[in-house]
């Protein structure tokens, strides 16, 4: 199944955070795919802050490992501290690894990787989201932000799991 990773960015840290429930409460077929999308905030010492909405049901499954790893893959987690616990180290290694592992299997354009790596810096924001519908959403995403970046995802549900 192909579908368009899209990365809205924006130069002010809380800016995803507001943004994303008002494209959410849209009313256009595409709007459907952003009820899993995430907005992430960069702190000012380069960590990731991921936003995340999602229902309670068990029997939804939950797409936040995904994420994780699709961040991992455009800006890997940085060394781990020695004073790190051991689960820590463990979930840092699990993310890194999905993260090579989505490089690998969904072949992500290395154009766009480069461009949101240099987006996510110390006080920017950002949406990240899955559209199957692309061309109609990019028309009204990119009047809430110059910046609106996408790459074809071709998804193997068996290696990836559900979005």
């Amino acid at each position: 199944m192909t579908q368009e990773l899209v990365m809205i960015g924006f130069a002010e840290n809380h800016r995803a955070v507001e943004v994303l429930p008002q494209l959410q409460r849209l009313k256009f077929d595409w709007c459907a795919d952003l009820q899993n999308a995430v907005a992430v905030e960069i702190e000012k010492d380069g960590r990731l802050r991921l936003h995340h909405s999602q229902l309670l049901d068990p029997a939804s499954g939950s797409n936040l490992p995904q994420w994780k790893a699709i961040l991992s893959a455009i800006v890997p987690l940085p060394h781990i501290p020695q004073s790190s616990t051991a689960e820590t180290v463990a979930e840092v290694r699990t993310i890194n690894a999905e993260g090579r592992l989505w490089l690998k299997v969904t072949s992500l354009d290395h154009d766009f990787v480069r461009n949101a790596a240099a987006l996510l810096r110390p006080g920017n924001s950002a949406i990240l989201a899955m559209i199957r519908e692309s061309q109609s959403a990019l028309a009204v995403l990119s009047g809430y932000s110059y910046v609106v970046l996408r790459t074809s995802v071709e998804l193997s549900q068996s290696l990836i799991g559900p979005f």
